[in-house]
Order: structure tokens, then C-alpha cells, then sequence
């Protein structure tokens, strides 16, 4: 039997400072790292990335983006780290 998810989220945090470093991991138009890329990197379910990250957001933990899938161009949610001096690298652009 699988181990229960255990990533806290001091790890979704830095996965996403880490990804939000590349821009190649970001979405266009000023957007964030998808959850399904930071669901990829932890190995965890979509679902459990997207919930966990829309929590983080609501704490001020992260920021919630709406980008521009890459390929397709079609808009949807993604997360970047804070603004805040506690939070992380920061970004620019609109959220």
C-alpha cells in the first residue's frame, strides 16, 4: 500500500520558487508555474498540487497568476512566489 502524501508546504513553495526560477517553467503573459508541473516535480496527484497551492495562496504564501498555457495559448491559473518580504523570490506583472 502506497505511503500517504507527506510533501509539506514548505516543499510546494520552494519547488515553485525553484521552477518559477526558469522562465521555461512558466506560463506566458506574465503567468506562473502550472500545478501540473509542480505536481510532475513533487510527484504528486494534479488535483493534490492544485489544492495545496490555492491554500498557500489564500495564507499569502504564494501568488495565483492567470497565464497563458504555453503551445495552446489558452488561459488558465497558475502560481508564483510572494511579493511578500517573508515570501518568496517575487515576481512582476499583474495578478
Amino acid at each position: 500500500m502506497p505511503a500517504p502524501n507527506t510533501t509539506h508546504d514548505h516543499e510546494i513553495i520552494q519547488t515553485v520558487e525553484e521552477l518559477y526560477a526558469d522562465p521555461e517553467n512558466r506560463d506566458r503573459a506574465e503567468g506562473g508555474v502550472a500545478p501540473q508541473t509542480v505536481a510532475s516535480h513533487l510527484g504528486i496527484a494534479h488535483a493534490t498540487a492544485t489544492d495545496r497551492l490555492r491554500d498557500l495562496t489564500k495564507q499569502g504564501d504564494l501568488e495565483q497568476c492567470d497565464g497563458l498555457e504555453p503551445g495552446t495559448m489558452r488561459p488558465r491559473k497558475s502560481y508564483a512566489p510572494s511579493e511578500s518580504p517573508d515570501g518568496g523570490g517575487g515576481r512582476t506583472g499583474g495578478s
